[in-house]
């Protein structure tokens, strides 16, 4: 999702041009509060000179003005990302700085904090299969006989859903002093991820299902026949879809302090689907034969759902 934000005038004295922000409005919305993790604005800078003229100022490499921001680095289009990790904007006002470089005395500052009111999705779903190798076409000789397609190969299985460890514990945000709820997902193996969302209005989804099965390899043709003969050739049929992986185990770990607010955090556990079926290969013009392939193939089997999440209490105290 992308927003926009404006810049706004602000005199600045003895100067030729200065340069301001402000927050833009979308229509029929609240002024925007900040950024959720992940999410994208656009800055618009506008400049005014001493007789009071204001002009859209377009941004890039040439503009004239350089844009900093405490969060991370801002597009030399104006455009600024919300990192993923709530760590880095944690207690934070998010300032954005934009100075003429013709004169770095004229600032304008703009702040972009992260937003807690937001539903982030973290996906720890096991791998798809990979797809099944094609058949290899049939032999096309015009002074011999033509070959029948072989069949394609089956799609390799999806990986299982992880057994993930969910701690979460309740807050105070230093910058605004509301509650959030600071959450830390672990996997045996990974780097952990971090969330944090307001306890009321914020949500967070955990996703630990199966991966898909890979999807069968395609038949192969029907080579050509021997001129001037009629040929029975068969095309391969497709492979077989790989079967779905189970879905993952989620222990969920609450501090006292968030015992009221689990209700924040949804588990998806479910199995991978089954791969789909390769198609057929095609019969070769000159065939006699009317099959599509030498027989059918067959969807993968989906996996099985994961158990259903399980929620224990232990004091843990602040996260980070």
């Amino acid at each position: 999702m992308s927003l926009l934000f404006a810049w706004a005038t602000v005199a600045v004295a003895g100067s030729k041009s200065v340069t301001a922000l402000s927050l833009a409005q979308e229509a029929g919305k609240w002024p925007i509060p900040g950024l959720c993790p992940g999410e994208t604005a656009q800055l618009q800078l506008t400049t005014t000179d001493s007789a009071g003229r204001t002009r859209d100022l377009r941004l890039g490499r040439r503009a004239g003005v350089t844009l900093s921001w405490g969060f991370g680095e801002v597009s030399p289009r104006g455009e600024v990302r919300m990192p993923d990790d709530p760590r880095v904007a944690w207690g934070k006002p998010g300032t954005v700085t934009a100075t003429l470089d013709a004169d770095p005395t004229v600032q304008a500052t703009l702040d972009v904090p992260l937003r807690f009111d937001c539903s982030v999705t973290v996906d720890l779903s096991g791998r798809e299969g990979l797809d099944g190798h094609d058949g290899t076409d049939g032999a096309s000789n015009e002074q011999g006989r033509g070959g029948d397609g072989l069949r394609g190969e089956p799609g390799d299985p999806g990986r299982d859903g992880p057994a993930v460890q969910v701690h979460a514990t309740l807050v105070t945000e230093p910058r605004t002093g509301a509650e959030v709820l600071q959450v830390e997902l672990g996997v045996v193996g990974e780097v952990s991820r971090y969330v944090a969302i307001d306890p009321e209005d914020g949500e967070l989804v955990v996703m630990a299902n199966g991966g898909r099965g890979g999807r069968g390899g395609a038949g192969g043709d029907a080579g050509s026949k021997e001129r001037g003969r009629r040929q029975r050739r068969l095309p391969g049929a497709g492979g077989d879809g790989g079967t779905g992986g189970d879905g993952g185990s989620v222990e969920v770990l609450v501090d006292p302090s968030a015992q009221g607010h689990v209700r924040a955090i949804v588990v998806e556990n479910g199995g991978g689907p089954g791969g789909p079926p390769g198609n057929g290969g095609q019969r070769a013009a000159d065939s006699a034969n009317d099959a599509a392939s030498k027989g059918l193939a067959e969807a993968g089997r989906p996996g099985t759902a994961g158990p259903p999440p399980v929620v224990r209490t232990a004091p843990l105290g602040a996260i980070w």
